[in-house]
């Protein structure tokens, strides 16, 4: 047993039913650290390129990291990891709560399922044993319907992460839910888990995570908890609303459907703004051991609910934004009530969202009707916002056109809609314009798993100077982009680590960096500082890349929307005649990487100088000519 980890996998085929633990070599540990690190490496070696992201051989893992389940600070993270059936590309989810804890408890660092079952099924798991029961009686339900029986029937420290009807139904813009409402939700994993028949898993505990300083570990806990900075007051205030008022003024978050800039539309920002938000809150919500706190419940907002007493997660900065701004709506009560729906169905928001809005586009510009959908999908039109994610979550009518994201419903609708369908690969884009934070770019355009925005954080390059020079950045320019592609780069490794390690970004964001290389010293014993990091990144980077590169994806051949560089350029507003030079950011950021700027084949020198000279092998032979 390495410190900070259990030391065990368990892989389930769900076709018969067989489940074998196996010990995990230390090795992969230090070279990818753990999440989507590691999850790489084991379906890299574990499926065959061309994997129907819909079949039997596609494996689905749920995978933790050395901080995860910890006293460390912000260690609730944990990843699940396909290739996804939204994008055909790597694919990742990454959530917090208490599921990845609980699942590290219970005896081991990663999950992964292969086969398909022939009945709905959930895996129990408790002290290092996994049991794989029937599901029918689960079948069917939604998220927080699923979770109360399985809490009923395991007790009511169980931790579980579960479909609902979205996954079930194979919807490509499904998630993974836990705790009625923190989803692992981009990549179309839910889809993966439905097409499986895999309905839930069940986490008892039962199993003790040593590590290597407990002592230190609590030292340090404690102190950064008392010297917390940076983003923590607006994280323990408001939450990530918080960031919505501000984004709204600066151009940052896209409106009617990324075709203008809030300041400009018909909107009142006060109506959902974090104190908007924070006035229907009744207490705040925390993941794992976490003192920020930045979540929250909210109870009896909208009649139907109110009077049965539920609570609901606070909605987050995307979710407001994208069931908001996106859609010209400023129904604070909808937005709340669309996250609920959300959670409970098992669908991302923000491609909810995404969808909403584009069938909104649609219908301002004659595509789609009233006659033809049942729905007046006039802009903001609230009411029409809640029923059309019902139909999403049922595949009803219109819905199950955009139950499979803006690009397959393009596709299907034709008529010139495909230019209204904002997505890069198939994956509608966050609530972030990277014609406000440039790094945002090569950030949505170029990772494995696009269009994402918590895995190479590019707006950081605005963060205080001190902070930034802790993790390597020197002479930050948000404005000027030649010779910022290495820190960028920087920016996107770390990001990978703190990904992989099962810390929380916004933790991350919330204190020096250096608490983060000292809680990974005081749980595993191993050196930690930003050269280690940096490292481990890289490597990780070139993992889920190399994923990619096997399929035959070249992320510079995937088209983007032009609107999100500016092309054309707003005419009024904050971002008046902004226009991106993605060309200079992205030759930048692959040369940093060590890719080349045309194939993004990485060099195998560089592969060989990371410790991968296994992969520099697969680059010289396996994918001679798929260029």
């Amino acid at each position: 047993m390495t410190n900070g980890y259990i030391g065990t996998f368990l892989f389930v085929n769900l076709s018969d039913g067989t489940l074998r633990s196996e010990s995990a070599d230390e090795a992969i540990f230090r070279k990818f650290i753990g999440g989507y690190g590691v999850g790489a490496r084991i379906l890299y070696d574990g499926m065959p390129k061309g994997v129907d992201p819909l079949g039997p051989d596609n494996i689905l893992g749920f995978v933790t990291g050395p901080i995860t389940g910890t006293d460390a600070q912000i260690s609730s993270r944990f990843t699940v990891v396909a290739k996804s059936p939204l994008t055909g590309t790597w694919g990742d989810a990454n959530s917090g709560g208490f599921f990845g804890p609980m699942m590290k408890k219970s005896g081991f660092d990663a999950i992964f399922f292969i086969g398909i079952s022939p009945f709905p099924v959930y895996l129990l798991i408790q002290n290092g044993q996994a049991i794989i029961r029937r599901a029918d009686d689960l079948w069917g339900k939604d998220t927080f319907e699923t979770e109360d029986k399985l809490k009923g029937e395991h007790g009511s420290k169980a931790e579980i992460a579960c479909i609902g009807p979205a996954g079930e139904k194979l919807s490509l813009i499904s998630g993974i839910c836990c705790n009625k409402g923190r989803l692992a939700a981009r990549s179309g994993l839910g889809a993966v888990m439905g097409t499986k028949k895999l309905k839930a898993l069940v986490a008892l505990g039962g199993v003790s995570i040593i590590v290597a300083h407990p002592q230190q570990l609590k030292e340090i806990r404690e102190e950064y908890i008392k010297t917390q900075c940076l983003f923590a007051d607006l994280y323990k205030s408001t939450g990530t609303p918080g960031l919505v008022e501000g984004a709204a003024y600066t151009g940052d978050l896209p409106t009617r459907n990324w075709r203008s800039t809030t300041p400009l539309e018909n909107i009142e920002i006060r109506n959902i703004n974090g104190d908007a938000v924070l006035s229907k809150q009744i207490r705040r919500w925390g993941c794992y051991k976490c003192s920020v706190a930045c979540g929250g419940v909210i109870s009896g907002v909208y009649s139907d609910l109110a009077s049965q007493n539920i609570h609901s997660h606070k909605p987050e900065y995307e979710t407001i934004a994208a069931l908001g701004p996106l859609c010209l709506n400023d129904d604070l009560l909808s937005i709340i009530k669309g996250n609920d729906l959300c959670n409970r169905y098992g669908i991302d928001t923000i491609s909810a969202g995404g969808v909403v809005a584009f069938a909104m586009d649609l219908f301002e510009r004659g595509i789609i009707s009233q006659e033809s959908c049942g729905l007046d999908l006039t802009w903001g039109n609230a009411d029409s916002i809640l029923r059309l994610l019902e139909m999403i979550g049922n595949r009803e009518g219109l819905g199950d056109i955009l139950a499979d994201g803006v690009r397959v419903a393009s596709a299907k609708i034709g008529r010139g809609s495909e230019q209204f369908a904002i997505h890069i690969q198939g994956q509608e884009l966050p609530m972030h314009d990277p014609k406000v934070y440039p790094g945002m770019a090569p950030a949505y355009h170029l990772d494995d798993a696009p269009a994402r925005h918590m895995h190479n954080n590019g707006w950081l390059i605005t963060a205080p100077q001190e902070w930034l020079k802790e993790i390597g950045i020197a002479n930050p320019d948000p404005v000027n982009y030649i010779g910022q592609g290495k820190n960028f780069m920087i920016i996107s490794a770390h990001s990978h680590f703190m990904n992989a390690a099962g810390f929380c970004i916004l933790g991350w964001l919330s204190n020096s960096s250096l608490y983060m290389y000292r809680f990974m010293e005081a749980v595993t014993g191993w050196k930690c500082d930003k050269d280690e990091v940096l490292s481990a990144g890289e490597r990780i980077a070139n993992m889920r890349h190399i994923f990619n590169l096997r399929e035959g994806h070249n992320p510079r051949r995937w088209k983007y929307p032009s609107i999100m560089i500016g092309d054309p350029p707003f005419i009024s507003g904050p971002l008046k005649n902004v226009i991106l030079d993605t060309e200079t950011l992205e030759r930048e950021w692959l040369q940093a990487y060590n890719w080349d700027v045309e194939t993004t084949m990485p060099d195998p020198t560089r592969l060989k100088a990371l410790g991968l000279p296994e992969l520099a092998i697969e680059i010289e032979t396996g994918f001679k000519g798929v260029y």
